[in-house]
């Protein structure tokens, strides 16, 4: 099974932010943060009614909320660059700091300049 961190982290991004509950009596998942974007304390975000199996899914879903997600891809990613570091692979590390320098300047075109420019 491939995961594909991008994916994943454009999709937490973009879902209702954390925290997350889980309601065991009604197998719901709901945001408990302050009112953002229509979504209010006490929404639902997830329904997982049923049985035992469904409320496991519930507090798994709740566990697994947008800044949970977030946390672990940094993590990985900088697990990936402590490995590269530790094997001399620095292609992964320029490619991320290419793709990062380029997503600045789509952000800030005129605050950015890489330090190849700059040479």
């Amino acid at each position: 099974m491939s995961v594909d961190l991008d994916k994943l982290e454009r999709l937490a991004k973009a879902a209702t932010p954390a925290p997350w509950d889980a309601v065991v009596s009604t197998g719901c998942v709901r945001y408990l943060g302050p009112p953002i974007d229509g979504t209010e304390h006490g929404d639902y975000v997830a329904n997982c009614r049923g049985g035992p199996r469904e409320i496991a899914d519930s507090e798994y879903i709740a566990a697994a909320n947008p800044s949970a997600i977030l946390e672990l891809i940094v993590r990985v990613q900088n697990y990936k660059l402590d490995l590269c570091q530790m094997t001399g692979n620095y292609e992964w590390m320029t490619a991320q700091r290419d793709a990062a320098l380029a997503r600045v300047r789509e952000l800030a075109p005129t605050a950015v300049h890489s330090s190849r420019e700059e040479e």
